[in-house]
């Protein structure tokens, strides 16, 4: 039985109390993972080391995120969310702190990879967290906002960065970012409470459990959080993380973790695309950098109303529905880019806005989608996983278009081309909620 998916609609102080902390963990990992894309620039000069080269650091903590949700997110299904929150928000912490002693871009790099690694664990665990703490009716919407921000994060250190690193030299950057994160965990560790289904799942804990339950959700049904604090133990921390995994793909959730892992994919393919590459892309075109960067912020503006919108769509109306919308918008927005708006500034910007709106609110809404799927023992192992495929996506779509771009081929066929991952990924989306069990619909559709 899952206590949080029939209990009170009502959203008390205490969740929110966890969801603000969860944000802000978020948001300073934001920080953590972006301060070498600020410091960048600082690098180059104090260094005298080519783009390419500092490149690698980028490269490095991609990679370390990969690797962070592969093997430090499902610590959290494992040990349980609190002290896999903490560790990762310490190790990206240490690591962002021995950013700012690197004498070398080796050292740098190294040093992102351990920062990517706990950014991978951290994330997962987050938004496994919130799901727990959420009643239904604001698990869609509250999941999104600690999914957003990160995102958030990333863009409030480039206010602060450019400053301190014209001020205080680039190694301030992060020695800055990792010191928020360090007075996070240790937020953390005063004031976050452990998930109650994981707690719950081990005798000794089963009071704390229902002590919690009742603090998290006051409105719910007594009978219904006894009943919760009396299930069967499991000592799920005899499981290891090959047996985790071996659970996503076991025959009970084989197909539809296959099909999260198609979507992630090519959503993440898109987005990666024009987060990396829709400046360069636009300047091909003829248009200027500056120009250039207000479409991509009008991307990013409407990705995060998409994302919002989108996560009430969940609670209104089917899951399946809401997220469909937004492939479908997504690939809508792509074809009228390239066939009509590419060479016209004001609808080249409405354009990006639902572009946005339909890649951002279908990567963020496919989130909690996954996070709901999975059950509590390998929810924050699910979510890892499929973040780890769609980072996958990310770093070749990367590559893929530098070549593109650097080819004779046409910046609006590939636009239009770029509707072919939102279609598939859409069949996927058709396919996924085919599979889902009646009981599992009604638990997404509750409102209660």
């Amino acid at each position: 039985m899952n206590p949080t998916s029939q209990t009170g609609g009502q959203l008390s102080r205490y969740s929110l109390m966890v969801v603000a902390i969860c944000c802000l963990a978020g948001i300073v990992e934001g920080f953590d993972y972006a301060a070498a894309a600020f410091a960048a620039p600082f690098i180059g000069r104090a260094w005298d080391v080519s783009n390419a080269l500092i490149g690698i650091i980028f490269t490095a903590a991609g990679l370390g995120a990969i690797l962070g949700n592969i093997f430090l997110a499902p610590l959290g299904d494992r040990w349980g969310r609190r002290p896999a929150i903490i560790f990762n928000l310490l190790l990206t912490a240490l690591a962002t702190c021995a950013g700012g002693l690197a004498t070398s871009i080796e050292m740098l790099a190294l040093t992102r990879l351990v920062c990517g690694i706990g950014v991978g664990g951290l994330y997962p665990n987050l938004i496994a967290l919130g799901l727990e703490y959420l009643p239904t009716r604001h698990k869609a919407l509250g999941a999104v906002i600690i999914a957003c921000s990160m995102p958030v994060g990333l863009s409030i250190s480039g206010f602060i960065s450019g400053s301190l690193g014209a001020t205080y030299g680039w190694p301030s950057i992060f020695y800055f970012s990792a010191f928020i994160s360090a007075i996070v965990a240790i937020g953390c560790l005063a004031l976050l409470p452990e998930s109650p289904q994981y707690l719950i799942r081990f005798e000794r804990h089963r009071a704390k459990a229902h002590e919690i339950m009742g603090k998290a959700f006051p409105d719910a049904d007594q009978q219904l959080l006894d009943a919760a604090s009396t299930q069967p133990a499991a000592d799920i921390r005899k499981e290891g993380i090959i047996e985790k995994f071996t659970s996503l793909v076991s025959e009970k959730h084989r197909t539809t973790t296959l099909l999260i892992w198609v979507i992630t994919f090519l959503t993440m393919c898109m987005n990666y695309f024009f987060s990396g590459w829709l400046p360069t892309a636009l300047s091909k075109e003829g248009m200027d950098i500056s120009a250039a960067t207000r479409a991509l912020s009008v991307f990013t503006i409407g990705g995060l109303a998409g994302s919002l919108i989108t996560s009430k769509a969940q609670t209104r109306f089917s899951p399946a529905a809401a997220l469909s919308s937004c492939y479908v918008i997504a690939a809508m927005g792509l074809l009228f880019l390239g066939q009509i708006a590419l060479k016209d500034g004001p609808l080249l910007l409405i354009a990006m806005f639902f572009v946005g709106w339909g890649i951002f609110g279908g990567q963020f809404s496919l989130v909690v989608i996954t996070g709901r799927y999975y059950s509590a023992e390998i929810r924050s192992t699910g979510i890892g996983a499929a973040t780890a495929i769609g980072r996958l996506g990310g770093m070749a779509i990367s590559l893929l278009g530098g070549v593109l771009l650097a080819s004779n081929l046409k910046v609006s066929l590939i636009f239009v081309g770029l509707s072919a991952p939102a279609l598939i990924a859409l069949f996927a989306i058709f396919g996924l909620w085919s599979l889902t069990s009646r009981d599992k619909k009604a638990e997404y559709q509750t409102a209660t």
